[in-house]
């Protein structure tokens, strides 16, 4: 149910973007843009204005998804009848929330190595996690569920490294820096949601609670850790 909540951080983003006096692009703008607390260029020197009324809604966004999808993960790993590989798994996804949050509690025009570090966290914690159930997944006949969960790695890494060969030209691969950006961040709450949903159902089918974090990549029922 907690990572179910990750898709109101699209929600945020949204209410955060439309009360831009700047024309807040998707392609040309980081999401780190709508969290800035004060206006002007930023990066310093670069002729991109950020300004965002917002900042508040977005940062507390941050720091409340951030906060859920630690404390989902935690209760992932500490589920009964975990591998250990699959509690690792959990740990790490979990950890990936503590960047989310520090991303939220320090703006990038606050400290910028802070904020890079947080996010760089969020990103590396988060795909070790999904690769791990990815390749438990495939390995145990379930080739949707992993493939889709390694799928969502894949994007992790190579948008956050596209992203960041953009940074001096805006764009890479003649993708503007702002779509990699997205195609790093966006798959992973979907994913955390989907998590979510698979857990309220086996809730509302009747099946323990407990029984829920038993999968081995949340995003089908069949799915289930094997020892």
């Amino acid at each position: 149910m907690l990572w179910f909540s990750s898709l109101l951080w699209f929600f945020a983003q949204f209410a955060a973007a439309s009360a831009w006096r700047t024309p807040y692009s998707l392609a040309r703008n980081y999401v780190s843009d709508l969290g800035a607390t004060a206006c002007g260029h930023f990066p310093v020197g670069s002729t991109m204005e950020v300004c965002s009324p917002l900042h508040t809604v977005m940062n507390t966004s941050f720091v409340l998804w951030g906060a859920v999808w630690f404390v989902g993960g935690l209760l992932f790993a500490a589920a009964p009848g975990m591998t250990r590989a699959v509690r690792t798994a959990y740990v790490l996804i979990g950890l990936g929330g503590v960047g989310t949050a520090i991303v939220g509690f320090v703006p990038e025009n606050v400290d910028f190595t802070i904020h890079s570090a947080a996010a760089l966290l969020q990103t590396c914690a988060a795909t070790a996690g999904l690769a791990i159930l990815a390749v438990r997944a495939l390995r145990h006949g379930h080739r949707t569920a992993g493939w889709l969960t390694m799928l969502v790695a894949v994007a992790s890494v190579v948008g956050i490294v596209a992203t960041g060969a953009a940074e001096g030209t805006g764009a890479f691969l003649s993708v503007d820096l702002g779509i990699w950006e997205r195609i790093s961040l966006w798959p992973l709450p979907i994913w955390l949601a989907a998590a979510g949903v698979v857990h309220l159902s086996r809730i509302a089918s009747g099946q323990q609670p407990e029984a829920a974090p038993r999968t081995a990549a949340p995003l089908t029922r069949s799915l289930r850790v094997q020892h």
